[in-house]
């Protein structure tokens, strides 16, 4: 008897062992997450982006501050058309907006304003990509705009990814401001977000 309870304690010492173990495993793997998950979200492409992306349409660089100080790049296209309306391209959470050019050829063909907005990060551009650092950056390149005396109700937010952070900033900052939304390869115009209704791309003009 006393044999048997001394194995059943040695096996439960073994189990508690191993349960402990996979507990610190655990711990430490939630650690690691917290720690780096910031490496999960954002995957920028952080060579400066080259200028042949752009030369084709005349889209040159500038600078814009965001209000934490960073100074940024971006790529901008004056309008070489009397169509008012301005584009700013927010990109997704990889790569940088240099690849994104050719998607909107049509659009820059047509004489359209374009921002390309580069966020922290990414392109070369300094900081770390954090959410409420993209927030920064979306409301610092819509003032860059503002500077132009571009009103808010001609500006319309090409939004390519991170949708979260983009509708914030149209629902807190920037109610006048439109929405673009890339589906099915067309461009989408909403008012507002918070306003149910659309006008095609081809109604702007």
């Amino acid at each position: 008897l006393i044999f048997g309870n001394s194995s059943i304690n040695s096996k439960m010492k073994r189990m508690l062992t191993m349960l402990t173990y996979a507990l610190i495993a655990y711990a430490m793997l939630l650690i690691f997450l917290f720690v780096f998950q910031r490496s999960y979200l954002y995957f920028p492409d952080k060579e400066t982006i080259p200028h042949h992306y752009f030369n084709e349409f005349n889209i040159k660089e500038v600078k814009h501050t965001t209000d934490d100080g960073l100074t940024l790049a971006g790529w901008y296209k004056e309008p070489d058309t009397n169509n008012t309306n301005v584009f700013l391209l927010m990109h997704g959470n990889a790569g940088h907006v240099g690849h994104l050019v050719e998607k909107f050829r049509k659009i820059l063909e047509a004489g359209y304003c374009f921002f390309f907005l580069e966020y922290r990060g990414y392109g070369g551009n300094p900081g770390k990509p954090t959410e409420k650092g993209l927030h920064l950056d979306a409301v610092s390149a819509l003032n860059f705009l503002r500077e132009q005396k571009i009103p808010d109700q001609k500006i319309i937010l090409q939004v390519e990814g991170l949708k979260d952070i983009e509708l914030t900033v149209v629902r807190i900052d920037h109610n006048k401001v439109r929405l673009g939304i890339d589906a099915d390869n067309s461009v989408t115009i909403l008012r507002s977000e918070l306003i149910p209704s659309s006008t095609p791309l081809a109604e702007l003009a």
